[in-house]
């Protein structure tokens, strides 16, 4: 069966979960997202279908922080909020967080589109694997701002259950 693919997603995000290879398609200007089984075979099965999310996620990125596999991101207010999603497509929020922005927005003239070049949060939000404590590899994100020329690394701490600061170049 063919799917009848939208114009609107504004992010396809891939994950896997109790082995079951997935794509999360949100629509940001409409608060809606769709989960697919992808098959090997090239077919695709329609899991779950989400309504009334945010319009506001700028970043939706896939890994294992703890029980999370998706993080959601807002660049502008910081908000960071990560869920685990099962293969049924339940979700069950794990943690959210604050993350600090790399530009004061105090200092951003009313010109500058809040969310545009110049202005606050992070433009790019990377996850990965990094050595980080004794020589063990943990998973942390990488947040970017280009326009400030600003990273910021943080850890996955489990013992926490929530990222924590790891370095700021």
């Amino acid at each position: 069966k063919f799917y009848n693919w939208s114009n609107r997603w504004t992010q396809v995000v891939p994950f896997s979960t109790q082995g079951q290879e997935l794509l999360l398609f949100y629509d940001r200007d409409r608060g809606r997202a769709k989960l697919f089984r992808y098959y090997h075979t090239g077919q695709m099965h329609r899991k779950e279908t989400y309504s009334d999310w945010s319009k506001d996620w700028d970043h939706v990125i896939a890994g294992q922080f703890g029980e999370a596999n998706m993080i959601f991101y807002n660049r502008v207010s910081g908000l960071l909020k990560a869920f685990h999603i099962s293969e049924t497509g339940r979700m069950s929020l794990q943690f959210e967080q604050t993350i600090e922005n790399p530009v004061d927005a105090s200092l951003i003239s009313a010109a500058d589109p809040p969310d545009g070049p110049g202005g606050p949060g992070w433009d790019i939000v990377t996850p990965g694997r990094w050595s980080w404590v004794g020589g063990r590899t943990v998973p942390g994100l990488l947040f970017y701002n280009r326009t400030e020329g600003k990273a910021l690394f943080l850890r996955y701490d489990e013992a926490e259950g929530r990222f924590v600061f790891a370095h700021r170049y």
